[in-house]
C-alpha cells in the first residue's frame, strides 16, 4: 500500500473510532464520491482528493501528503456541518500516522473552510497533513 492511501485509511480509522464523529454521523464516512440522489443520507464525512509536495532535506526525498476531509449536511445554516468538522478535526488532529512507512510526524489538521452556496449541501473542507520520508 502507498504512504498516501494508509495516510487516508487512517485517518478514516480515527474517525470510525471518535464516539464524537460517530455520534454526528454514525457510520457515513466514505471514500467516494457521493451522488446528488444521495442527500437524504446527509450528514457524513467524505475522503476528498490527495495531494503530495516535494520537501526538499539535500537528502532523502522528503514529501508533504494532504488529504482533504469533507463535512457535509443539509442542515439549514452552517451549524450542524461546523460541529461534525470540529469533531472530526479533534478525532484527527495531532494523531500518530501508519507506523513502519517513513512518516516522520504526527498528523497535522492545517486549515478548515466552509462553502457555503444557499439552498446547496453546507460543506467544510479539513485539510490534513503529515510529512514522509520516502524509504523505499
Amino acid at each position: 500500500m502507498t504512504p498516501e492511501l494508509a495516510l487516508r485509511n487512517q485517518i478514516g480509522m480515527l474517525l470510525r473510532a471518535s464516539p464524537a464523529v460517530t455520534a454526528l454521523v454514525g457510520k457515513k464516512i466514505r471514500d467516494d464520491v457521493p451522488s446528488d440522489k444521495e442527500a437524504d443520507k446527509l450528514p457524513w464525512l467524505c475522503m476528498g482528493p490527495i495531494s503530495v509536495r516535494r520537501i526538499e532535506t539535500g537528502d532523502a526525498p522528503a514529501w508533504s501528503i494532504s488529504l482533504r476531509v469533507l463535512a457535509e449536511s443539509a442542515g439549514f445554516n452552517r451549524d450542524e456541518v461546523w460541529q461534525i468538522a470540529r469533531a472530526a478535526m479533534r478525532a484527527i488532529d495531532r494523531a500518530e500516522p501508519p507506523e513502519e512507512l517513513g512518516f516522520v510526524d504526527r498528523i497535522a489538521v492545517q486549515s478548515a473552510n466552509d462553502v457555503i452556496d444557499p439552498g446547496a449541501i453546507k460543506t467544510v473542507a479539513i485539510d490534513v497533513s503529515c510529512t514522509l520520508i520516502d524509504v523505499d
